[in-house]
């Protein structure tokens, strides 16, 4: 089997590494002249080494013991059993990179995907369309498998839903002011600031603030070291991130030393075409496939845990759809949940963190945020009245 990978994403590199390690004929083709995205710091649960099979010393810059969430007029502190993990995602690609290129995965970096030929049927090989940045040269490569891994561009999985739709599939090509991206998944903005760390937060402690008046996500401190920290926060425009950074930081007398920023794709419930085309010929994976946690808008994880659902499909000749199921479950709860906080007001929030004392933060304690499937019946049972929240709010707000 002959595998051509687009993207050197973290998912992309785990997938080729995966198939590589097990004999496959994996090469990565990346549009930058080099390995390595912009700098930006992210938090990891622990999952993180599980979901890999071993800890990437080089890519973690701290590692956190607890957390100290701020509503309105509530706070509360949750004592993490296993600690956080603040990762440098440029260190982890050039980790992952290594990793694929001693399995035997051959990274082209500076081709740029243009396209590919719509193959009819499984078994039939891919004519894929590169070009080469250097030269300018347009390069036609063939493969058993194609897998976008390029993360929210999505080139792989736009040109696959267009190449059905030409085929009389029901998706039509994106309209020119579709905010989808034509995936069907509407993209969200990250914003970040690296700033000085206060003397008073501590560097194993990650504090979060709910303030519905400055987003509908939250907003986080992360502590890369005993020096700096990361502030940032989501919401559902580049600019509406921004302009809520920007009154965070200015309110607690925080000046950034440089801003970080990116567009996140999210998930949906109804899985479509972009996964994997009809002939199983041609997937994606990562952002790309939209595997993101809708309550933390994070990929991480999720991506690598796709990543290992298509290698595994794909070594087993397993419907990757079906390999995705434990995942999706997963990504569904987390966008149920983040459907829910969505409607939350400063009232809500702090009735949220009032209720977390005695049986509920122990249970938070040991509680993974990557494992809300099996985690959140014992947060319910920790605490029934947060399903009685839940409910309250999300009535209100459809019934305004």
């Amino acid at each position: 089997m002959n595998v051509a990978v687009i993207g050197a994403s973290t998912a992309g590199l785990y997938t080729a590494y995966l198939l590589a390690r097990a004999g496959v004929e994996a090469t990565v083709f990346e549009r930058n002249a080099a390995l390595g995205p912009p700098r930006r710091t992210l938090i990891a649960t622990r999952r993180l080494a599980d979901v890999l099979g071993f800890f990437p010393d080089e890519a973690v810059l701290n590692e956190v013991r607890r957390i100290e969430v701020f509503s309105r007029s509530r706070s509360c502190r949750i004592e993490l059993r296993r600690p956080d993990l603040v990762v440098e995602r440029e260190k982890l690609v050039l980790l992952l990179g290594r990793l694929a290129a001693r399995a035997g995965v051959n990274i082209l970096t500076g081709h740029e995907f243009r396209g590919f030929a719509f193959p009819p049927q499984r078994g039939e090989k891919v004519f894929i369309r590169l070009r080469n940045a250097a030269t300018g040269e347009t390069i036609r490569r063939s493969a058993d498998i194609l897998i976008g891994a390029d993360g929210h561009t999505n080139v792989v999985g736009l040109s696959l839903a267009q190449k059905e739709a030409t085929a009389g599939a029901e998706r039509r090509p994106k309209a020119p002011d579709d905010p989808t991206n034509g995936s069907g998944r509407r993209l969200k903005a990250l914003s970040q600031a690296r700033i000085l760390l206060s003397p008073d937060n501590p560097k194993d402690t990650i504090r979060a603030w709910f303030d519905p008046g400055l987003t509908p996500y939250f907003i986080w401190l992360i502590p890369e070291s005993g020096r700096t920290a990361v502030v940032g926060t989501i919401a559902e425009s580049a600019p509406e991130a921004r302009a809520a950074l920007g009154a965070f930081l200015e309110r607690h007398d925080f000046t950034p030393l440089e801003f970080q920023e990116a567009p996140v794709p999210g998930h949906r419930f109804r899985s479509n075409g972009n996964l994997a085309s009809p002939s199983r010929t041609v997937f994606t994976v990562g952002d790309a496939a939209g595997q993101v946690k809708a309550t933390t808008v994070g990929g991480l994880v999720t991506g690598l845990r796709g990543a290992a659902s298509l290698s595994s499909a794909l070594l087993n000749g397993r419907h990757y759809h079906r390999e995705l199921r434990p995942l999706k479950r997963e990504l569904d709860l987390h966008l149920l949940a983040r459907s829910v906080l969505g409607t939350f007001d400063h009232d809500d929030y702090d009735r949220l963190l009032s209720l977390v004392n005695g049986r509920l933060s122990r249970t938070l304690s040991i509680w993974s945020r990557d494992e809300l499937t099996g985690g959140i019946w014992r947060l319910a049972a920790a605490e029934p009245r947060l399903i009685a929240l839940g409910l309250r709010a999300w009535l209100r707000k459809r019934f305004s």
